[in-house]
């Protein structure tokens, strides 16, 4: 198993030329140990590479299980990934400290960017899925696009502004769009309602899930 600073040679098939060849993987990203390939996942370098035959650059996104010890937390990337949890399996033998870190599942590279930028700042991702869906309806109506995706940007609490980048069908360039933080704090209630465990996949469809959970919860509770 790769220890998180070194990774692990795996042959592949070029995705240009279609020759075998020799690249490097990431299994395990440790930061503690290697607090240099933080820097390579935000910048993707860690998944690209060249091939020694054809020459031409590839990015290769395979699993990667990134382990923040300081800030007591793992990301896992698996490409394609669309469940609601991952069956941790060994994982927890691994890591004794799995039981009490903040764990997600994501199934992209901008998702796994992402998650590690919202757990280091110590905002909550739950809070920040079920704000992007309250405010995707207005983007979506504003620009009479469909949005593809949705990220996080920032959170200034002295401005009471929150802002997200939106990708919208047919633009090459996503759009900013900020409104009152208010939004997060609600959300942010709302998402305390579904405290997680083990590797979540918390996402645009974990938030509806849970919007709409909570809402019907609400409704009940008015009739009584």
């Amino acid at each position: 198993m790769a220890d998180g600073m070194t990774g692990e040679t795996r042959r592949i098939a070029c995705p240009c030329c279609g020759k075998e060849i020799e690249a490097s993987v990431y299994p395990i990203v440790n930061i503690k140990r290697s607090p240099q390939l933080r820097e390579k996942i935000l910048d993707e370098s860690l998944f690209r590479s060249e091939c020694s035959v054809c020459g031409k650059p590839f990015r290769l996104i395979s699993r990667c299980l990134y382990h923040d010890e300081e800030k007591n937390f793992m990301v896992y990337l698996i490409p394609g990934f669309h469940g609601k949890k991952l069956e941790t399996g060994g994982i927890s033998q691994e890591y004794p400290e799995f039981s009490t870190a903040a764990c997600r599942v994501v199934s992209t590279l901008n998702q796994l960017k992402e998650k590690i930028l919202l757990m280091e700042f110590g905002v909550d991702d739950r809070a920040i899925e079920i704000a992007k869906l309250a405010v995707s309806g207005i983007v979506a109506k504003k620009y009479d696009k469909r949005i593809q995706a949705a990220y996080f940007c920032r959170l200034n609490e002295e401005t009471d502004r929150i802002g997200f980048s939106f990708f919208l069908d047919g633009e090459a360039q996503p759009v900013f769009y900020q409104t009152h933080a208010e939004v997060y704090r609600y959300a942010k209630e709302v998402a305390e309602e579904f405290p997680l465990n083990g590797f979540m996949n918390v996402d645009v469809r974990w938030a509806a899930r849970a919007l709409d959970i909570s809402r019907r919860s609400s409704v009940g509770s008015s009739a009584e």
